[in-house]
């Protein structure tokens, strides 16, 4: 397991030698998973009698550097566990390596040159992508994610489309049967994922069946496939493939060019462009 995996049994070990205040958050945390990860953190403050600044300093006990990380990491934990599977929240996803999204965001916009038609995933890596989109020549950009789709429309310069379907109000997007459909009756140049999970050995995975399935309809229906991913979507596979790693035409992320897992990549034929200082991956 992940670090991220091994929270749950960290938190139960750390419990007994945890001063009072710190000891009612960690219960809180055991006890409900699913209220902490959701709630605000005024929320959480006034549930278990604490301050924000003590809340702070439990989670960087942790090693975590704020909430937002420790939240997500708690959500990794139960999907691995088994024991829940909870969408970590959208503000906590996007305010956790922000700037890093953006570099990978502006790092992948020339690899979609040329392409008049557009396929993107939902979530805070592909809305990075969105918000630097403005920069290319105007295509058709289909999406799963509202919160992609307005900021695509806010800029006015592609024709957006949404594939119909029913509306996860967690992750803000569409999917089911209805976006199956849609999407199997359709072609794209390029399908822009980011995963919950990458490895070279398993490919690219997630928690969620229907996610998965959805994810697969969108290779299935694009010439080419790109995966964002910063370095915390490499290590523990996921329930659910998407796709081998020999399915990934490219792969753009913040993990080091020399790390084994991008030459592992490299050998199945993925071409790596990394945000790290170094030479360009050649292909």
């Amino acid at each position: 397991m992940t670090q991220a995996d091994n929270l749950i049994d960290t938190l139960r070990q750390a419990e007994p030698g945890l001063s009072p205040k710190l000891r009612r958050i960690c219960r809180h945390a055991l006890d409900d998973p699913v209220a902490f990860i959701r709630s605000s953190s005024r929320q959480l403050c006034q549930g278990v009698g604490t301050s924000e600044p003590t809340l702070i300093r439990f989670c960087q006990m942790f090693g975590r550097s704020g909430l937002a990380q420790f939240r997500i990491d708690l959500a990794l934990a139960l999907a691995a566990h088994g024991t829940h599977s909870v969408e970590p929240s959208r503000e906590d996803s996007r305010s956790l390596n922000f700037r890093d999204k953006q570099e990978i965001a502006r790092a992948a916009l020339p690899e979609l040159a040329g392409a008049k038609a557009l396929i993107f995933d939902n979530g805070s890596t592909l809305e990075a992508l969105a918000g630097e989109l403005h920069a290319v020549q105007p295509s058709t950009v289909m999406t799963t994610g509202i919160d992609v789709a307005r900021i695509l429309l806010r800029q006015g310069v592609h024709d957006v489309l949404l594939p119909g379907g029913r509306l996860r109000p967690e992750t803000a997007s569409v999917g089911g049967s209805l976006a199956e459909r849609t999407l199997s009756e359709m072609h794209f140049d390029i399908c822009v994922l980011s995963a919950d999970s990458i490895d070279p050995h398993f490919g690219i995975s997630t928690f969620s069946e229907a996610e998965a399935e959805l994810n697969r309809r969108m290779i299935d229906s694009s010439a080419r496939l790109i995966i964002l991913a910063d370095v915390r979507k490499f290590g523990q596979p996921r329930l659910h493939r998407i796709a081998r790693s020999d399915r990934i035409d490219v792969l753009v992320t913040n993990l080091p060019e020399q790390a084994p897992e991008l030459g592992a990549l490299r050998d199945a034929g993925v071409r790596v462009v990394s945000t790290v200082a170094g030479s360009p991956d050649p292909g």
